[in-house]
């Protein structure tokens, strides 16, 4: 499972009635599974906390200046002082390449796999018939399904 996958994984998790699941290993793998993703999404998170400070902490300020910027020049009305905006926010080329370069970063970590051993798709799917569980939800915990 890719570390992008795991936050929409654990919200799905979150709606399964553990209790409904009548399986003792599939309910046990189903657990053993989450804790893994819970630990993987909080090193990713702190990850991108930490590619943040290493990417863009030395842009603080302009950050904070650019957003500014940003937000009147979504409210402004006057055409003219809009393209002043404009013109200004552009001036921050080095920001924009370092925003760029996180971005890049945090999409190249959310594309690392995270080991977890997975469940039986058929017999994930015949268990969550008992459940009020929809498609998104499914399609969230897809890459955690062992196919047989």
């Amino acid at each position: 499972m890719k570390k992008r996958e795991i936050k929409p994984a654990l919200e799905a998790l979150k709606k399964i009635k553990m209790p409904a699941i009548e399986d003792k290993g599939l309910r046990n793998s189903i657990i053993t599974d989450h804790l893994t993703l819970v630990r993987a999404q909080k090193r990713y998170e702190k990850d991108v906390r930490d590619l943040d400070t290493v990417h863009l902490a030395a842009y603080a300020e302009e950050r904070e200046k650019v957003t500014d910027l940003q937000r009147q020049f979504q409210i402004e009305k006057d055409p003219a002082k809009a393209r002043e905006i404009a013109a200004e926010i552009e001036t921050h080329k080095d920001l924009f390449a370092a925003v760029r370069d996180f971005n890049k970063s945090v999409q190249d970590l959310g594309e690392e796999e995270v080991e977890i051993n997975g469940v039986p798709e058929a017999d994930f799917l015949e268990e969550l018939q008992k459940q009020d569980f929809d498609l998104g939800q499914i399609e969230a915990l897809e890459s955690m399904l062992i196919h047989q």
